[in-house]
């Protein structure tokens, strides 16, 4: 054998940004490294292409001097004009010298060779990014069936040029779509317990559908099993030393206790796991039973720890949240082979049975369920079936769904967002579908298609839905579909005309489950379908552009109110290379959101300092962040109608854009997508110039809305003065410093440190969920009545609900006149999550300060 060795004496790299926007003038770094031990004299030369132009006064071709072990870049300034994955390719070569090394030795040997070097840059358009996807199942039947999808799009005056993208899927398996990306079913972070479960769970439900119905190939079990291993292995982060689970699980992010609701939702998983995964029993055996441990002597489970999503707590009326939790328990339990005999489930039950008319829309789903479970000729099962199927919805001809009674923002004219139903209607639906189809029941493929033809409609491009839970639970649903309705012998054609084209493909066993994709033109705004032969097929039209982003809109969101700011950097003050970010985010709807994102996109050329990111988690003003190459999101546990602020620092790269254009801030329910804003925020490049930059404010990490009449204690008085009257009110206070010696003396002291629920319509204005004590937390559920002097009035109370701590002797407690009576010696605080870290802090792991 010959060997031959290669030397290559420099090579070429590029220095990009993660993306650019187009229109930016870009700074492309073309860096020459050289490995020889005498200079050399390089030309390097961008190729030039439509896709951007050359703005560098050099032009296209730069020369310069590279030494031995030495390196040094050529700069180009690129102008990108065409959206999408752009081409850039550079070359050098090593000439004779011509006086560019002055006073240099020469190399001789390396004149004449040649490198090269190509790279793909993102290019993405301007504008705010809005996205529709219309998914449609259709069955011919044997014969023909015709579809016309509308692609409505903004007008001209509104839409960012070339930047709509129109994209059809078609697919021979209503499980094909999340088959295709089982890796990233949602457009969404996954950075906390629940959230994982997205990532683990619908693995699941793809394996058993694909096992049952004889469809399971090598490649698929092998990327399905390697996403639940990985699941499986990040969710044990989140698990407390008790077997439970939480949503940052027990570390720094200084979660209390586990959530029985998270701790079922993994036991199930846990336990479906088994049939593919190695799973540990012994871990998911300690799980069930911390599970088991928190069931009371009624047969409820107990509400431990926090859940981030509104509708799983209930809420529309007194211990809704109890019973839903329960049934949810009753379903992990039952689907992770439990026996149904066993008193834990009995007793569960018999919860159930005694609560089920108080329920609603979407505890009765989750009821339906776990009935349907326990005893499908229940007649507690008939008669909740019966409520259901009497509150259908059937928007249209072959649809059926289910909701809340509330009203629904409806879809405007100004709404570019498409349409699809909030996650919870998603999700109790689902609930009601396998409710009828579970246990292969008399009649159940005929009642299930009109609720399987809307669900369908509600997914997203990427095989999920909106968010988390519905994606699993409606997966979990359409697998069960799926498996029920295969028999195979599947033979049908999909043809798509728009304005002078055809689109053509066939669909059989051997390839239902392949992914046919077409790219269509831009200005598509109208699709005509026709299907024929036998079986099914799945078609998906997804169309995405950019709109310019209007003033009025940006001021009337509805969902979120967003401020931003950008200030001279706070740790580096005359540095014009840094920031310092501030963003405010309050919620602008009744209540609470559930769990939040705000997403920041980075301008480009600009990266977060990440020390300024972490000091967020270590002062408690946000969850828990996660940085990517273009974007850091930061997760909080629930926007109020209370403005919260948060501020990080932000440098320049070495890629110093002269002309960024706006990065986009997005800040969403994650729980409920539709409950959305998004705004832009620029950062002008100043160095060199005269331009100047404002100075940091003064700020508190939360800002916070006074009210005039909150009730304030008094300074004492002073010698001589002339006593005034003793308040025999309340102490309200909206804004505490919670790291100061005060706020801990002020805890160390009360007898009592309630966490709850006021400002609640219904029989009860207060619910007392929690005593705070030194041996950590002790759940109440308490339902009272505040009872204090009628000159008093307490802003912290409010009239929209809200939470707040109470600081109160215990006598002022009544449980059996479930009132809660408030005097001088009683302090309301507004809640917030800092406030209940200190707390927590200042009664269990720092005790000793009391």
């Amino acid at each position: 054998m010959i060997g031959i060795t290669v030397f290559q004496p420099f090579f070429l790299s590029f220095t990009l940004p993660y993306s650019a926007i187009r229109g930016e003038n870009l700074p492309v770094l073309v860096t020459v490294f050289n490995y020889m031990t005498e200079c050399l004299t390089m030309e390097v030369r961008m190729k030039e292409t439509d896709d951007f132009r050359i703005q560098s006064a050099l032009g296209a071709v730069q020369k310069m001097c590279v030494c031995g072990g030495d390196s040094k870049s050529a700069k180009f300034h690129i102008v990108p004009v065409k959206v999408g994955e752009i081409d850039l390719e550079a070359t050098a070569v090593s000439m004779e010298d011509d006086n560019t090394c002055v006073n240099q030795i020469i190399s001789k040997e390396g004149i004449g060779v040649q490198d090269g070097v190509r790279r793909k840059l993102l290019v993405e358009p301007e504008g705010i990014p809005q996205e529709y996807t219309k998914s449609f199942y259709l069955c011919p039947e044997g014969s023909s069936l015709k579809q016309v999808i509308d692609l409505p799009v903004a007008s001209n005056n509104e839409l960012v040029p070339d930047s709509t993208r129109v994209k059809v899927n078609v697919i021979g398996d209503i499980m094909g779509p999340t088959l295709s990306n089982l890796k990233d079913l949602l457009k969404m972070p996954y950075g906390c317990g629940e959230q994982n479960m997205a990532s683990w769970s619908p693995n699941i439900y793809v394996l058993q559908y694909l096992t049952n119905t004889n469809q399971l190939t090598d490649a698929i079990q092998d990327e399905a099993k390697g996403y639940m291993r990985v699941g499986y292995q990040r969710q044990l982060k989140y698990r407390h030393h008790d077997g439970s689970y939480s949503a940052w699980g027990d570390n720094e992010y200084q979660n209390s206790t586990g959530s029985t609701w998270l701790t079922a939702f993994v036991v199930k998983s846990m336990a479906q796991s088994r049939a593919f995964i190695d799973i540990d029993s012994k871990d998911l055996d300690f799980s069930m039973q911390w599970l088991l441990n928190h069931q009371s002597k009624d047969g409820c489970i107990q509400s431990v720890g926090q859940v981030f999503s509104n509708y799983l707590k209930g809420g529309l009326g007194d211990g809704e949240n109890v019973v839903g939790l329960t049934a949810f328990a009753l379903i992990a339990l039952l689907e992770a082979g439990i026996d149904k005999n066993v008193p834990a489930v009995t007793n569960g039950f018999t919860c159930l049975d005694k609560q089920q008319t108080n329920a609603d829309m979407y505890t009765l789903a989750v009821m339906a369920y776990a009935y349907t479970l326990y005893n499908v000729d229940s007649p507690k099962r008939v008669q909740i079936m019966a409520k259901l199927e009497a509150r259908a919805k059937m928007p249209n001809q072959g649809q059926k769904y289910w909701s809340q009674e509330e009203k629904k923002r409806d879809k405007t004219d100004d709404d570019y967002f498409y349409w699809r139903a909030p996650s919870a209607e998603v999700e109790m639906t689902a609930y009601v579908l396998m409710a009828k189809i579970a246990l292969e029941q008399a009649g159940a493929v005929s009642q299930a298609q009109p609720i399987v033809q809307w669900l369908t409609q509600q997914r997203n491009a990427y095989g999920g839905f909106s968010s988390t839970q519905d994606t699993v639970v409606a997966l979990q649903a359409l697998s069960m579909y799926a498996t029920l309705v295969y028999h195979g012998g599947m033979d049908i054609s999909v043809k798509m005309d728009i304005p002078n084209s055809m689109y053509q493909t066939g669909i059989n066993d051997s390839n239902s489950l392949v992914l046919t994709t077409w790219d269509l033109p831009q200005q598509t705004t109208q699709l005509r379908v026709n299907v024929q032969g036998k079986g099914c097929a799945m078609v998906q039209a997804n169309m995405k552009y950019n709109i310019h982003e209007k003033e009025e809109e940006k001021e009337g969101a509805t969902s979120f109110h967003v401020r931003v700011n950008l200030y001279r950097s706070r740790s580096d003050i005359d540095n014009c290379k840094k920031r310092t970010l501030r963003i405010c985010v309050r919620y602008a709807l009744p209540n609470f959101s559930n769990m939040a994102i705000v997403e920041v996109k980075m301008v480009t050329g600009w990266i977060p300092v990440k020390s300024s990111v972490k000091e967020l988690v270590a002062t408690n003003q946000i969850q828990k962040f996660e940085i990517n190459p273009d974007r850091v999101d930061f997760y909080f546990d629930e926007f109020d109608h209370l403005e919260r602020c948060f501020a990080f620092e932000v440098e320049q790269s070495d890629i110093e854009v002269s002309n960024p254009k706006p990065a986009l801030i997005s800040v969403y329910d994650y729980y409920e997508i539709k409950d959305s804003v998004m705004t832009l925020y620029e950062i002008k490049t100043i160095c060199g110039t005269k331009e100047e930059l404002p100075f940091p404010e003064q700020w508190k990490p939360y800002r916070r809305f006074y009210d005039d009449n909150s009730q304030r204690r008094l300074p004492s008085e002073q010698s001589g003065s002339t006593p005034g009257p003793v308040s025999t009110c309340p102490v309200c206070n909206e804004v505490v410093d919670a790291s100061s010696e005060d706020f801990k003396m002020m805890v160390c002291k009360a007898e009592a440190v309630y966490k709850a629920t006021v400002g609640r319509s219904g029989k009860y204005s207060i619910k007392i969920m929690t005593n705070f004590t030194n041996e950590g937390k002790r759940h109440l559920e308490i339902y009272v009545n505040s009872v204090m002097g009628s000159q008093c009035q307490c802003s912290v109370l409010g009239d929209t609900e809200n939470k707040a701590f109470i600081l109160t002797p215990l006598s002022l407690l009544d449980t059996e006149a479930k009132k809660l009576t408030m005097d001088a010696r009683s302090t309301l605080i507004h809640w917030s999550n800092l406030v209940e870290k200190s707390v927590y802090k200042i009664l269990t792991k720092q005790g000793s300060a009391c």
